[in-house]
C-alpha cells in the first residue's frame, strides 16, 4: 500500500474555528475557505502539531475519500501545500509553520521599545520623520500627503524624541526630518547637535512663511544640515529675494 506526505509551506497560515477552516498563502496571496468536518479536524490539527512539523502521512486508503481528496486538491489549487508519494528513499518534509504576531497595543510597543527589545522593526528603519510642533500657516490635510508642518500648537518633547531615536539607531538608520515651525521649537539647537554627534544626516522642513531672514538661529547649522523651505504660494520667492 502506497504511502504519501501532505505537507504544508512555510507561507501558508491555517487556522479552524468553530465550523470554519481557513487556510491562506501569504506569498501567494491566496486562500480557501472549508466548512469544518471530522476529516478534515483531524487533518488540520496533526498538520499544526508542533511533533509534525506542517507534514502528515496520508495512507492510499484515505485517498479513496472523495472528501479528502478534495481537500489536498483545493490546498494544491492555492499553492498552500503538496502532497508527494514516499520512497523508500524519501525522508519526511519538514516545513517550519509562520507565526503571526499582530501588534495592537501601542502600550505594549513603547515598553519594549524602552527595552530595547522587539526592535526588529526599528533597526530596519531609514529614515525617520518628526513633527516637533505645529504652525499657523500649517494644513492638516499636506501633511497627510507630503511632509508639510501641521496646524497645532502642540510640542514635542526633544527627550523623547532622542530617546526613540537611540532605540533605532545602531541599525539602518541614516536620516531624520524634523518638520514644524522650527525657528520657535525652544530645544532644537540641542537636538541638532545630539543627532550631528551621532553622525545622522539632517534634514529641515519648514514653511517659507515661518522663516525669518533676520534669524541667526540656523546659521551655525547651515553647512551641516540640508534645510527645505516649502512653498503654497510662489509670491513668496518673491518677497525673499529683495
Amino acid at each position: 500500500m502506497n504511502k504519501y506526505w501532505l505537507t504544508l509551506f512555510p507561507d501558508t497560515f491555517l487556522w479552524t474555528k468553530r465550523d470554519k477552516i481557513l487556510i491562506y498563502n501569504s506569498k501567494k496571496n491566496q486562500h480557501l475557505i472549508l466548512d469544518s468536518s471530522n476529516e478534515y479536524k483531524r487533518l488540520c490539527n496533526d498538520l499544526v502539531d508542533l511533533d509534525n512539523l506542517y507534514s502528515v502521512e496520508i495512507k492510499e486508503s484515505q485517498l479513496k475519500h472523495k472528501s479528502i481528496i478534495d481537500f489536498i486538491k483545493k490546498i494544491e489549487a492555492v499553492e498552500a501545500g503538496i502532497l508527494v508519494e514516499v520512497s523508500e528513499h524519501t525522508p519526511k518534509p519538514i516545513s517550519y509553520y509562520p507565526h503571526l504576531k499582530l501588534q495592537r497595543d501601542l502600550g505594549l510597543i513603547k515598553w519594549e521599545h524602552e527595552r530595547g527589545i522587539g526592535g526588529n522593526i526599528a533597526s530596519n528603519l531609514h529614515e525617520l520623520t518628526f513633527y516637533l510642533n505645529g504652525s499657523k500657516n500649517g494644513n492638516d490635510t499636506f501633511f497627510k500627503q507630503i511632509i508639510h508642518p501641521v496646524n497645532s500648537v502642540c510640542d514635542l518633547y526633544y527627550s523623547g524624541v532622542m530617546k526613540f531615536i537611540s532605540n533605532c539607531n545602531g541599525g539602518m538608520l541614516y536620516q531624520v526630518n524634523l518638520v514644524g515651525n522650527l525657528l520657535d521649537y525652544p530645544n532644537l539647537d540641542e537636538l541638532i547637535e545630539w543627532l550631528l554627534l551621532k553622525k545622522l544626516k539632517i534634514k529641515l522642513c519648514l514653511l517659507i512663511d515661518d522663516f525669518r531672514l533676520d534669524s541667526k538661529r540656523l546659521e551655525k547649522f547651515a553647512s551641516k544640515v540640508s534645510i527645505n523651505l516649502i512653498v503654497t504660494d510662489v509670491s513668496k520667492i518673491e518677497e525673499l529675494t529683495y
